[in-house]
């Protein structure tokens, strides 16, 4: 897959680029094809090579909840959206609490960009959506970030 990156809140100054060289890896080495209904495939396949490549499998965010953040390596936290829109927004605050908790440094979300996400199904979270309404929540969410848009 390809893939084109975003920074908010500073993320390229704190996020380890060996932690965005392993994401952009992952990403790269994904063979799912993007059409219609195959997101969780991708999805998988992403996690699963950041797993083999040291990142944690699911992290709960909290021992009271079994809400959770998709994987963990060091002090980045990390969130693979390949769902319905609404979706992202529960990524942000996991990833904003985390963050607030002094647990990562930064987040990283993966996600397709627009028309990988027309491809994939309706109502998807995407990349351009998401970057354009981190500008409304500026003072809620303000961890550094690295958003990762996915396309083929």
């Amino acid at each position: 897959m390809k893939y084109t990156i975003v920074y908010r809140n500073h993320g390229q100054n704190v996020i380890p680029e060996t932690a965005i060289s392993e994401i952009i890896g992952a990403v790269e080495g994904c063979t799912a094809k993007v059409f219609l209904r195959n997101a969780t495939a991708i999805r998988k396949k992403i996690q699963l090579d950041l797993i083999n490549n040291g990142w944690s499998p699911e992290v709960q965010i909290d021992p009271s909840s079994r809400v959770s953040i998709t994987s963990r390596k060091a002090e980045t936290g990390l969130c693979i959206q390949t769902g319905n829109v609404a979706r992202i927004y529960a990524d942000l605050l996991k990833l904003q609490s985390v963050f607030e908790r002094g647990l990562i440094k930064g987040g990283a979300i993966i996600l397709p960009t627009r028309e990988c996400a027309r491809q994939l199904a309706s109502n998807m979270a995407n990349l351009e959506r998401l970057d354009n309404e981190l500008d409304i929540f500026g003072k809620v969410i303000n961890l550094p970030l690295v958003l990762v848009g996915i396309y083929e």
